[in-house]
C-alpha cells in the first residue's frame, strides 16, 4: 500500500493484478476493426493489467469501504512511483521538487504509524480505520496536486468538451466544408490522412492551437471489411460520414480520470 508494489507470489492478499489475455486483446482488436464507427482508442493502447478487491480474501472484520480505501491508496502511490522513475513521463517534470519531498516524508510517516499498529499485541480496528481513512486523505491531497495543479485537468476537460465532445460547433462545421466533397467519394487508403489535414486547417481556420491539439485528437476512418469474395464494400460506397470516429490519446497521469471506460462512454 505504501510502496505501490503487489508482492504477492502466493495469491493471499485480497487485492490482486489482473493480467489481460492476448487472446482477450486480439478478439477485442477484431472486434474494434468491424466496428461502424472507430472507438476512441486502440486495442494497442488498452490496459494491460488492472487491480481489484478479492472478496474471498478479504478479512472479514475489514468494512468493505476500508477495502477500497488501502486499494486507492496503493494505485495513487503506484502512479507517484512512476513519476519520479528515472527518465518516465518527462512532460511531468514539472511536479514539484518540494511535493516530492513531502510525499516521501509523508511515506515514511504512515510506515512508522502502521509499524505501531503491527506491534500491538491486539490490533485495534477503530484505530487501523482511522489511520487508513487519514492516509488516504493524505495521499489523495497529493494526487489532486498532481491531476488538477501540475497537469491542469480543468483545462485538459475544456479541451475535451470542446473538441472530444464537439463543443466547438464553429470547428466541426469549418471541418465539414473543407471535407464534405471528399467525403461523399468512396474512400481511398488516403482518406483518413486526408481528413485529418483538413481538420487541422479548420483548427487554423479558428485560431486554434492546431499543433498541440493534432497530438491528442485524431479523425479515424473505419473502413468497411473485405466481403468473402474479395472485393471491399468501400469500392461501392457513396458517403463516408458514418464511418468517421475520433479517438484521444489521453496525456499521463490523466489516464486516472480519463479511463477507456470514461472513452467509451
Amino acid at each position: 500500500m505504501l510502496h505501490g508494489l503487489l508482492l504477492d507470489q502466493k495469491g493471499e492478499f485480497f487485492i490482486e493484478k489482473i493480467e489481460l489475455s492476448q487472446s482477450s486483446e486480439v478478439e477485442q482488436r477484431e472486434v474494434d476493426e468491424e466496428a461502424p464507427t472507430a472507438g476512441p482508442f486502440s486495442a494497442t493502447e488498452k490496459a494491460t493489467s488492472e487491480f481489484r478487491i478479492n472478496g474471498q480474501l478479504a478479512p472479514s472484520y475489514l468494512p468493505q469501504t476500508v477495502l477500497e480505501k488501502i486499494l486507492f491508496i496503493g494505485e495513487a502511490v503506484q502512479i507517484f512511483q512512476t513519476l519520479h522513475a528515472s527518465g518516465a513521463h518527462p512532460p511531468l517534470a514539472s511536479f514539484s521538487v518540494s511535493s516530492g519531498y513531502q510525499l516521501r516524508a509523508d511515506l515514511m510517516k504512515f510506515s512508522w504509524m502502521l509499524t505501531v499498529l503491527q506491534n500491538q499485541p491486539i490490533l485495534q480496528l477503530r484505530d487501523f480505520e482511522n489511520k487508513i481513512e487519514y492516509i488516504r486523505n493524505v495521499v489523495a491531497q497529493h494526487l489532486w496536486r498532481l491531476l488538477v495543479e501540475e497537469s491542469n485537468l480543468v483545462g485538459h476537460l475544456h479541451v475535451m468538451k470542446d473538441i472530444f465532445l464537439l463543443g466547438r460547433g464553429e470547428l466541426f462545421l469549418s471541418f465539414i466544408d473543407m471535407a464534405d466533397i471528399l467525403m461523399k467519394q468512396s474512400p481511398t487508403s488516403t482518406t483518413q490522412h486526408d481528413i485529418n489535414v483538413a481538420f487541422r486547417q479548420a483548427m487554423i481556420k479558428i485560431a486554434m492551437d492546431h499543433e498541440e491539439l493534432a497530438k491528442q485528437f485524431e479523425l479515424t476512418l473505419s473502413l468497411p471489411p473485405v466481403q468473402s469474395s474479395g472485393v471491399s464494400l468501400k469500392s461501392k460506397m457513396t458517403n463516408s460520414w458514418k464511418y468517421v470516429g475520433m479517438s484521444h490519446k489521453v496525456s499521463w497521469p490523466l489516464h486516472v480520470v480519463l479511463t477507456p471506460a470514461t472513452l467509451e462512454k
